[in-house]
């Protein structure tokens, strides 16, 4: 279950920190220490559990894993190498967001990409300027949450599948958010350079394109 991949974003953010602004811990060492408190008091229960049924604990990880080499070989039929298989799903689980999504009714409009036409031009051209901006504090973690719980996906013998990679929703409309703003902030400065400012009524057609993609898909 991708939940169990939160402890690795928290420690990637805490190494970050080190190198970006080690002052932080010394700021905020009375929270950090709150913090880890509650973080024993709460996993301690699942410690236990995992500790006396670990194979309970893996067991879904075994079925669905492309690790599994045996998984593998049965699954494809000895056609392909476990290292094949993860370059194959890397660019599946890649192009479900604008190009064909999870074929499985449950998770999806089935074979529809992840994303509207739109959404996906968003999507993809605020990654690549956060990509650009990755060390800035806020790009750097949902950078991190993506590329960590998009392994789900590109991991599972059934990809492209939303359901495992459902964690980087945030991410993905982070992505779509950053976009959006340098595109406000783009068209706002047209004006200034202009000497002019835009009404309220140029504010809302500049941007009324963003209508478009929510139309396009609750009139599937």
């Amino acid at each position: 279950q991708p939940a169990r991949l939160f402890p690795l974003i928290i420690f990637v953010y805490i190494i970050y920190l080190v190198f970006k602004d080690i002052s932080f811990y010394k700021r905020n060492m009375k929270k950090i220490i709150l913090a880890i408190l509650i973080f024993l008091v709460t996993s301690i229960p699942m410690g236990i559990y995992i500790n006396k049924h670990f194979n309970d604990y893996t067991g879904r990880f075994n079925q669905t894993c492309i690790l599994n080499k045996e998984l593998v070989k049965g699954w494809y039929g000895g056609r392909f190498t476990v290292k094949e298989v993860i370059i194959h799903n890397l660019k599946k689980t890649f192009l479900m967001f604008n190009y064909i999504g999870d074929p499985n009714h449950r998770h999806n409009l089935s074979m529809y990409p992840e994303l509207d036409f739109f959404t996906g031009i968003f999507f993809v051209v605020g990654l690549g300027y956060s990509l650009y901006k990755l060390f800035s504090p806020h790009i750097f973690l949902f950078a991190v949450v993506f590329l960590i719980f998009i392994q789900t996906g590109v991991l599972t013998i059934e990809a492209p599948h939303s359901l495992r990679t459902i964690l980087i929703i945030p991410s993905v409309i982070f992505f779509c958010a950053v976009f959006i703003k340098k595109a406000r902030d783009f068209y706002l400065k047209q004006f200034k350079e202009k000497g002019r400012k835009p009404s309220g009524d140029k504010k809302i057609s500049g941007l009324s394109f963003l209508k478009i993609p929510g139309k396009m898909y609750f009139n599937q």
